[in-house]
């Protein structure tokens, strides 16, 4: 019985495969690879000029031949395999038994998703793009989705998605402020157009009624905030606090630093 041996079954595979890519790949593209940061044949290690190694020492061969590139023939996308991978690379199949890669550029149209930019990317929409603070211009760009695209500022661009985040902030709280003023300004302009319709004695309750309301929206929060009220009966001063004893509180100490007497004095009058 004759056999064959494993070695010359694999080259009659990689024969086979080999020829499946058709007579479209040249010869020069079997060539492997070498992506930046590997050494290649003929860089200089070093050129002899110091006592440690006096003769110049340059590459001539390696026995690491590069990586081959190879593409997805579905998506299009291009991928690096070791020259000695390339054959088992080759061997990979669908569910349905087509080739899984190609040594043949299919030109397939990458998908980008939404296709963003970084808002760094001056070639962004002027209405993504984040403008001002000096910070470095970025060519980022085909980013898929948001989440990526907020990803890439958090992990490249710190200091600026700091100063987005700043801006944000910022222009949020002045558009709820807008929001606040223009409806108590819609209110009032209802409360006004009741009110004239109802009659001129209704009317005026109205008229102080909203008075009241626009002051209670724009009173400062230290207003807002002490409600209750202390009078001194001697001079009319009045003393303000969250709660009742804190006025009267206040009152006293008045009372004591501004109207000392003998005795006990008087209890504050509250508002």
């Amino acid at each position: 019985m004759t056999t064959i041996a494993p070695e010359r079954t694999a080259d009659r595979e990689w024969e086979a495969l080999l020829a499946e890519q058709g007579d479209a790949v040249e010869p020069a593209s079997y060539r492997g690879v070498e992506p930046d940061g590997y050494l290649k044949t003929g860089d200089i290690i070093n050129r002899g000029d110091t006592s440690e190694t006096p003769a110049p020492m340059k590459i001539s061969d390696l026995k690491f031949k590069g990586y081959v590139q190879v593409w997805d023939n579905v998506t299009g996308n291009e991928s690096l395999t070791p020259w000695w991978l390339l054959w088992q690379t080759m061997r990979l199949r669908r569910e349905d038994g087509t080739a899984m890669f190609t040594r043949i550029n299919p030109h397939i149209p990458p998908d980008h998703g939404e296709d963003l930019f970084c808002p760094l990317n001056p070639k962004a929409p002027a209405d993504q793009r984040f403008i001002g603070g000096g910070f470095k211009a970025c060519r980022k760009q085909h980013i898929p989705n948001e989440d990526a695209q907020l990803k890439h500022v958090q992990s490249k661009h710190s200091r600026a998605y700091a100063a987005m985040e700043r801006n944000r902030v910022t222009r949020e709280r002045a558009e709820d402020r807008a929001l606040q003023q223009e409806m108590v300004r819609s209110q009032q302009a209802a409360m006004e157009a009741l009110a004239g319709a109802m009659g001129p004695r209704v009317q005026a309750a109205t008229i102080t009624s909203t008075a009241a309301v626009v002051h209670a929206a724009v009173a400062p929060a230290s207003e807002v905030a002490k409600p209750f009220t202390a009078t001194c009966a001697d001079c009319g001063s009045e003393f303000h606090g969250a709660k009742q004893e804190y006025a009267n509180a206040g009152l006293r100490g008045h009372r004591r630093a501004k109207h000392p007497v003998s005795g006990e004095a008087p209890e504050p009058t509250e508002g």
